[in-house]
């Protein structure tokens, strides 16, 4: 079994004099799972501190929110960390990140619906920390990947070839100065070469201002729509016969970036490539960066780097793609599923050149992987953002699934005179000054590994979110691994499905009542899955006003309401009418997918036997009955011929039912039954008499109509509609029946 991340640290933890053993860093993009990589990497420094000889990060490259715990961790391992995890930079900077701070209505953008001011704040705390200084022995490198908006070219062949380029690293080396000095930053270039490197904007000594870099970090976290491309000043230089500063300020220029998860999501190759070429040996055989990179040329890693790799999506039990074994029967499931692969090979491209040009590194790799389904998964990882007590205790999570890994692997491999020396951070005096912030790794424990005394280290009004939220991680987990699931398990199994792959129930956990159906129903998606049992636990929500006891429809329209003024806001920030249409309809068709309501009002036309034009709007406490009105234009298309146009308005009202329990987003039923008037010119609207065939001639009379029938939205644009019409025998003339088909367009509001 792989080591974790502190296995590699601890590799240095004992022989005075022994040096620290230097790790690589790689964190992945994770969204909203930005907290559990944070609380992971929390508790593995915070293990560092506790234990002083022990290895310290010296490199550390990140894409999108990775980029963000890259540079965190470098700061932490140099200047160390509180042992108060609530207190920690780690924990400040992502628990309180959620959709009420993102969502900034007065700041939506044509482009985005988020704003980046949280994370310029961010950016604030940071520097903050920064101008508190590192130590003067911290020399570290950081490389951030972000994604162009628009390609840049490449020429090659002497101009003849053109290569676009997309994918660009911001690589600079950080380095302590003491007490109250602000690190010096500068970029980390191959001095002498040939091919073009990404460079930020430099002072005359060739120092990099911290705004600098922050906007490279930022813009590799623009994840595209939901933030907008960040502008990022810098040059792409070829150094090889200049002389430093190779980016002086004014011949800076700028461009927009966005997320570099896009591309490269696992920027390990990066990490091997600047290990390889910056690394040197000192006279004590130890370690030191280079002046400048070497990055032509074939080069190993040196053997005592320790690389780990962080991704929020590295699980060991099934993901929700393991149960679809079956072939596809359609061309949508098909192509969404090809397109899925498409992001997922691209994602991962750097990850297949590593395993190429590194095999050893690849082979030795440290990649941790999370034992229990994290409560921001569900909706590609933004679930999280909704509220705050996801992010907390995906942090407790993270936290958790480090320990366990140091207690189960690493320990384990350590010689016991080592065994006995080392101290766990939670240990120490200054942590048990702090015990409230370590009371939910306390718990986790008790709950996850089964240890002694779970009711009382996970008791209290203060952890009731934390219960609960790991009661549905569990039945979560026991859903994903179940035997009548319909995934094939793997030959050497998922080691944290055993037991529900035996046929046993979810654990319980002390406080939390109930017994729901834990599984994931049929068409059931896995956010609606995780609202469901929220609601049945009774869980609090923290960021939206949903009041205790609140039931799953409601909590879902609460969060579907959220969604929805999301992406108004962005549909009425667009320039023109059209593009704000098309917008707001393609993002009330994805709320609609997350869950699907009822428009409060609908109006329509269609074609048919007659012109309709018509609307309903809910009433009050019942929105799935509705008031309906329409009129019709009967035989109109008569006017075109020599006969009689016996043309005639036929205004309607009555009730539409849209039961919600027949509707989705891509079938929406109603049924109508209204009654009315035609009014026919044929007789000046009952103003005289009707003779000959008229009174058998539908339209050709005015008279009372009754009619009931059916309807379908497609998507809620296109609707299909057929009623059946009876006219009752009036004033003499007998009765008649009809049977309206029409096809047209709806829209919502």
């Amino acid at each position: 079994m792989t080591p974790s991340i502190l296995a590699a640290m601890l590799l240095s933890a004992a022989p005075a004099g022994m040096r620290d053993t230097p790790v690589s860093l790689t964190v992945s993009g994770g969204v909203s799972l930005g907290a559990y990589e944070a609380g992971y990497l929390y508790y593995a420094l915070a293990v560092q501190r506790a234990n002083p000889g022990m290895g310290r990060v010296i490199l550390a490259t990140g894409a999108s929110a990775g980029s963000v715990n890259a540079l965190l961790s470098l700061r932490a391992s140099c200047a160390g960390t509180t042992l108060d995890p609530r207190q920690s930079l780690f924990h400040r900077v992502w628990v309180p990140m959620g959709l009420t701070q993102l969502f900034r209505p007065e700041a939506t953008s044509p482009v985005a619906a988020f704003s980046q001011k949280t994370f310029q704040d961010v950016g604030s705390m940071v520097e903050e920390e920064l101008a508190q200084g590192l130590p003067e022995d911290c020399d570290v490198v950081l490389g951030v990947v972000a994604s162009r908006l628009s390609p840049r070219l490449l020429e090659a062949a002497e101009g003849r070839l053109k290569v676009p380029v997309t994918e660009e690293h911001f690589v600079v080396r950080i380095r302590g100065r003491g007490d109250g000095r602000i690190p010096l930053i500068t970029n980390y270039l191959d001095p002498d070469l040939i091919d073009e490197q990404a460079a930020l904007p430099e002072a005359a000594d060739g120092s990099v201002a911290f705004a600098s870099l922050l906007d490279a970090v930022i813009a590799s976290t623009s994840f595209p729509v939901a933030f907008p491309p960040r502008s990022v000043k810098h040059c792409v230089v070829r150094t090889r016969g200049r002389t430093a500063p190779f980016c002086p300020e004014a011949r800076a220029s700028t461009s927009l970036f966005v997320d570099g998860g896009v591309f490269d999501n696992s920027p390990l190759r990066l990490a091997a490539t600047y290990a390889a070429g910056g690394l040197s040996r000192t006279p004590d055989r130890g370690l030191r960066w280079n002046p400048g990179p070497r990055l032509s040329g074939s080069r190993a890693p040196p053997s005592d780097v320790a690389f780990a790799f962080l991704s929020a999506d590295a699980a060991a039990f099934p993901d929700q793609s393991a149960s679809d074994s079956g072939g596809d029967t359609s061309l949508l499931p098909l192509l969404l599923r090809e397109l899925g692969g498409f992001v997922n090979s691209a994602r991962s491209r750097e990850l297949n050149l590593l395993i190429e040009d590194y095999p050893q590194t690849a082979e030795n790799l440290v990649f941790p992987r999370r034992h229990f389904p994290a409560a921001s998964s569900p909706m590609y990882a933004f679930y999280g953002f909704f509220d705050r007590g996801f992010r907390s205790f995906d942090f407790d999570l993270g936290m958790y699934e480090a320990r366990r890994q140091l207690t189960s692997f690493t320990l384990a491999r350590l010689d016991p005179a080592l065994r006995e020396r080392f101290t766990f951070p939670e240990d120490l005096p200054e942590a048990r000054a702090a015990t409230p912030s370590w009371a939910p790794l306390s718990c986790l424990r008790a709950l996850f590994d089964g240890e002694a005394g779970a009711e009382a280290r996970c008791g209290g009004d203060d952890l009731r979110p934390l219960r609960i939220l790991a009661q549905i991680s569990f039945d979560r987990l026991w859903d994903r691994c179940r035997r009548d699931s319909r995934w094939d398990p793997p030959p050497n199994g998922f080691p944290a499905c055993k037991a529900a792959q035996a046929g046993e129930p979810p654990p319980r956990v002390p406080g939390v009542t109930g017994s729901p159906d834990w599984r994931r129903w049929a068409e059931e998606s896995e956010a609606a899955q995780m609202t469901r049992l929220l609601a049945f636990y009774g869980y609090d929500w923290s960021d939206i006003p949903v009041r205790r006891g609140a039931t799953e429809d409601q909590v879902l329209a609460a969060l579907r309401s959220e969604l929805l003024a999301v992406t108004d806001h962005l549909a009425r920030a667009q320039p023109t009418f059209g593009e704000e249409a098309v917008i707001g309809a393609a993002g009330r068709l994805g709320v609609d997918l997350f869950y699907y309501v009822p428009p409060r009002a609908t109006v329509w036309l269609t074609l048919g036997r007659a012109l309709e034009i018509g609307g309903d709007w809910a009433v009050k406490r019942l929105s799935w009955l509705r008031l309906t009105g329409s009129l019709e234009i009967m035989n109109l298309g008569t006017i075109l011929g020599s006969s009689p146009p016996p043309v005639a308005f036929v205004p309607v009202v009555g009730i539409d039912a849209l039961p919600r329990e027949f509707g989705s987003v891509l079938l929406q039923p109603s049924f109508l039954v209204r009654g009315g008037y035609v009014l026919s010119f044929n007789d000046a609207f009952g103003g005289k008499p009707c003779e000959g065939n008229d009174p058998v001639t539908i339209g050709a009379c005015s008279r009372p109509v009754v009619e009931a029938g059916a309807a379908a939205a497609v998507i809620g644009i296109l609707r299909v509609q057929i009623m059946t019409a009876w006219y009752p025998p009036a004033w003499g003339m007998p009765g008649l029946w009809a049977v309206l088909p029409s096809l047209g367009f709806q829209l919502g509001f």
